[in-house]
């Protein structure tokens, strides 16, 4: 009889499982809205979790302490993620409640990068390639501005399918802080400052799980008595790998059209060198020179502004359609706090006048802006006064062939002192009165060309150069090719490369089919972002 072997075996094992606490949060989009703290997801990078500007909400704010990330190619540092689930398919916004903050500008320390990438492109709408800029302008509080394209200021909009989605945040200008992020469906959810203020946050799916350690006490020994050991290899079961289940993907909904809503008009007055202004309803106010300059963009709850200088100013209130929506004010003339007395006994340089001859009945005159006190022009005809205005040519017409006339232009500050004079000799053709074709075919549309951002610029066109009897529509080319025909007197281009030329021109077509064209002006869009 074999002997007995007696294996025992004292295994201690001790099993420590340990699952640390996890959370997974996805906010749930109710009635069209989402809205997200922006510390519900782990700060990254230079994002630091800060509560010294008061009036955020939840348990704080993230501000960006890192350095400066301006050009596109430094997007994505300190990237933060959010995930939520659209209930209802459809267009949405974004607005984030952010703040400045540091420094005393409204332009600096005041945008973040975003980008959405499940989101997609709605037509009509800024296009999001990547990592957008989003940005505000308004100082010392929380607001929920939220605008693209410098200078421009257009809503941040995508398309979202049913489903979860993501959204990310990453830093671009140091000391840039963000409190909450908001989504919703612009077409039937109404926008206030007051509305998004009082939102509640969002609720969400996901826990968190925490597993108490799990110990395996010691096995008692146990006594084996041998015996032949018989391994049964099983035939191994068939496995049946199912077909996959298709994935259907949602077809984005039609975007329905809407009527934008036009933007009130700022009704302006001045006093000295502030100029005032109604309350109007809008994103913000932008703050031009008479010549089109932007100067600075003013949040819409402001009313007043000083002017830096003496000179024709005008206002645009912007508003969340695009540009041709927004309302514009009459151009005011400004009279800055400046020492008069010195100013009319400290010599000013004085503008070259030119002069060009059309026909036999038409002459035209150009100046130049000489200073900036200068704010209007006196045009003389042999000693005949002819016009005052703010412009700096006169086109001058019906006049006798081959005769010689006599022009003096005169510069005048806001008192209506004289800062310059120049005068100019100049004939008219020889020849037949009867200029009609001659007129139409060398008439000259004035272009001149504004430039917005790194992507979008805009052209104007002077038709004081042309016959007001006749109805005109205008055909614009952008790089050699039609493009559209108005009968505006501007055109805006956008979706541009930065840093690059553009050509443009403008033909004016009468409704008796005689044409005018412009000369082609070269824009060129602001240079690529310095790192």
């Amino acid at each position: 009889m074999p002997s007995l072997k007696i294996i025992a075996s004292s295994i201690f094992l001790i099993s420590l499982i340990v699952l640390p606490a996890s959370y997974a949060a996805t906010f749930q989009e109710q009635n069209g809205i989402v809205v997200m703290e922006v510390e519900s997801s782990p700060a990254n990078g230079s994002w630091n979790l800060e509560r010294a500007l008061g009036g955020y909400s939840g348990n704080g704010y993230y501000i960006w302490r890192g350095t400066d990330a301006f050009a596109k190619s430094t997007a994505g540092r300190g990237t933060i993620t959010y995930t939520f689930k659209i209930n209802t398919a459809g267009n949405y916004q974004m607005r984030w409640r952010s703040r400045i903050g540091k420094g005393t500008s409204r332009t600096e320390h005041n945008d973040s990068w975003i980008q959405f990438p499940t989101g997609r492109d709605i037509s009509g709408e800024q296009a999001l390639n990547g990592w957008t800029k989003v940005f505000m302008n308004t100082r010392d509080s929380w607001v929920w501005q939220s605008a693209t394209v410098d200078n421009v200021g257009r809503p941040v909009r995508q398309f979202f399918s049913a489903g979860v989605h993501t959204v990310q945040i990453s830093g671009r200008s140091s000391g840039h802080a963000i409190d909450r992020i908001a989504l919703y469906k612009y077409d039937s959810v109404s926008y206030s400052e007051s509305k998004f203020n009082a939102l509640p946050n969002s609720g969400t799916t996901g826990n968190t799980t925490e597993i108490t350690p799990v110990i395996t006490p010691e096995p008692t020994p146990v006594v084996v008595e041998p015996e032949p050991i018989t391994v049964i290899t099983p035939e191994p079961t068939p496995v049946v790998i199912p077909d996959p289940t298709p994935i259907v993907i949602p077809e984005p909904l039609p975007v329905v059209e809407t009527t934008p809503t036009n933007v009130a008009a700022p009704v302006v007055s001045v006093s000295q060198n502030t100029i005032s202004w109604n309350a109007v309803d809008a994103i913000a106010i932008n703050v031009h020179r008479g010549s089109g300059e932007w100067l600075e963009s003013l949040p819409s709850s402001q009313t007043q502004w000083q002017a830096p200088s003496a000179g024709a100013y005008y206002l645009v209130a912007t508003g969340e359609g695009s540009w041709e929506t927004w309302g514009r004010s009459e151009t005011v003339s400004v009279t800055a706090a400046l020492d008069t007395a010195a100013l009319d006994n400290s010599p000013v340089a004085a503008s070259t006048l030119a002069s060009q001859v059309y026909s036999s009945t038409a002459i035209e005159l150009f100046w130049d802006k000489a200073s900036d006190s200068e704010v209007s022009y006196e045009v003389r005809r042999d000693d005949q006064l002819l016009t005052v205005n703010d412009g700096r040519s006169y086109y001058d017409e019906g006049l006798s062939p081959g005769t010689r006339y006599n022009y003096n232009v005169t510069a005048l500050n806001t008192a209506g002192d004289t800062l310059w004079t120049q005068g100019a000799s100049v004939s008219t053709l020889g020849g037949s009165t009867d200029n009609t074709t001659a007129v139409m075919g060398t008439a000259r549309i004035e272009l001149r060309a504004e430039t917005y951002s790194q992507s979008a610029v805009e052209i104007f066109w002077n038709t004081d150069l042309l016959d007001a009897s006749r109805i005109y529509n205008f055909d614009v080319y952008f790089n050699g090719q039609l493009v559209k025909t108005t009968d505006g007197r501007s055109y805006f281009q956008e979706g541009l490369t930065a840093g690059t030329d553009y050509q443009f021109s403008v033909t004016a077509v009468a409704s008796d089919s005689s044409i005018a064209t412009s000369d082609e002006i070269t824009v060129r869009t602001y240079e690529v972002d310095a790192q």
